[in-house]
């Protein structure tokens, strides 16, 4: 099946209102069957070729979300700052910190997905997110919002000990408290000096 999609709208308004005459027009509910029109349109791979706009299909049930107003869907450096600085209002933890975890955990790639199942800009695992609330981890604000709160979580856990909230934020309150400091897991003690030195500019 082809499609005879030919335009080059400017702004969100002209976007959206182009998205909902192609949905009209060609009877498509599917949002999977959507965005391979569109990606047929652009020159882009469809779907089952793997990819949704810039990010990856999660094969584990979620996928990242299509965004018709932002170009690939992939949300943009600035705006993911935009966001953090936000969420660091919201929540009340240093903006700086926030970008440390997120620069270790996934370099800012909001559709990241590790070996073990974390997902997004602060690898949350699936039982950490729906422990704070994230229903779609691949939502940039979602996934701030959460990792962020689960993040206080573990500084307000250990007063005064950034270096064992950052080790209970990658492997867990629980080893932390059982080896009494930072567990002799190499993944967390390459971690925790990683986001400690980014923190403080070093």
């Amino acid at each position: 099946m082809s499609f005879d999609i030919s335009f080059k709208p400017k702004g969100p308004e002209a976007i959206q209102q182009r998205v909902a005459e192609l949905k009209s027009r060609l009877g498509i509910e599917n949002p999977g069957e959507f965005q391979s029109a569109l990606n047929q349109a652009e020159g882009m791979p469809s779907p089952i070729q793997g990819n949704i706009g810039s990010g990856p299909i999660d094969l584990r049930g979620e996928t990242p979300p299509f965004d018709p107003t932002s170009t690939g869907g992939m949300p943009r450096k600035v705006e993911i700052d935009l966001l953090i600085d936000r969420v660091a209002r919201e929540q009340g933890v240093d903006a700086k910190l926030i970008h440390a975890v997120v620069q270790a955990e996934s370099s800012y790639n909001p559709y990241d997905i590790s070996d073990t199942g974390a997902k997004g800009l602060m690898q949350l695992m699936p039982e950490t997110a729906k422990e704070v609330g994230v229903r779609n981890p691949f939502d940039a604000y979602e996934n701030l919002t959460g990792g962020t709160k689960y993040l206080k979580k573990m500084i307000d856990r250990y007063p005064g000990r950034l270096d064992l909230a950052l080790a209970a934020y990658n492997a867990g309150p629980g080893y932390v408290d059982k080896a009494k400091g930072i567990p002799e897991f190499a993944e967390t003690q390459r971690y925790v000096p990683k986001v400690l030195k980014q923190y403080n500019g070093q």
